[in-house]
């Protein structure tokens, strides 16, 4: 693809660099990150659902991800889901 001597990516050498002028008048924006926990994934849509011990679990399918990467959790978890939850269990008391 490329002619022989050619490198697919530039490379210079460290002694090349310098070091980058930060300004303190100029700081860099604060990045507030949310903590684990706080972090809130949408729902696509409820596949399965199951008993486990006194809990009842949902398999769900994430938004922007693929049904492989599905995952069970437990109802106390998806309050934010109800619609999803409400359109599986209407699909299973038509089949």
């Amino acid at each position: 693809m490329f002619p022989a001597g050619v490198k697919k990516y530039p490379v210079v050498h460290i002694s090349c660099m310098k070091a980058y002028p930060v300004s303190p008048e100029d700081p860099p924006p604060r990045v507030f990150l949310p903590r684990f926990e706080e972090a809130e994934w949408e729902v696509n849509r409820v596949v399965n659902m199951r008993g486990k011990g006194r809990t009842l679990e949902y398999r769900v399918v994430w938004k922007g991800y693929l049904e492989t990467k599905a995952t069970w959790k437990p109802l106390e978890n998806l309050k934010n889901a109800k619609d999803a939850i409400k359109a599986f269990r209407e699909l299973c008391r038509l089949r």
